[in-house]
């Protein structure tokens, strides 16, 4: 691989790694923020809740909310890693395969495995 190929390669991962830094902080905010809003609004309407039942009933609609919203952030999240991956390892292969294409045949053949002695173990 050439210096402009090298640096182009480097443009791109440094590219795709800033993506991917920015589209999992805009999904943590968005996570945050929900799960602000569901314990904002489960501490509204904790003054409703004027039976035990009530309050039960709160902490079972607050727990399933807040579980959908986490399950939630956990698929896309796994989402935009996998999308991240996807393009990492493209990169990764044609610049393998590029630099496969400018080794000499004597380079690509598996070298021999040194002898061992008793001062080499």
């Amino acid at each position: 691989m050439n210096i402009e190929g090298t640096v182009k390669l480097t443009q791109e991962m440094t590219q795709n790694a800033a993506e991917l830094t920015k589209s999992l902080f805009e999904r943590s905010t968005a996570y945050y923020s929900q799960c602000m809003t569901l314990a904002q609004t489960a501490q509204e309407k904790l003054a409703s809740a004027t039976t035990p039942a009530a309050l039960m009933e709160l902490q079972k609609d607050y727990s399933k909310e807040l579980w959908e919203a986490t399950k939630e952030n956990y698929q896309v999240t796994g989402e935009i890693m996998k999308s991240s991956y996807t393009k990492s390892s493209a990169l990764m292969k044609d610049a393998f395969d590029t630099a496969k294409d400018m080794m000499t045949p004597e380079a690509t053949e598996t070298p021999a495995k040194p002898k061992r002695t008793k001062a080499n173990p």
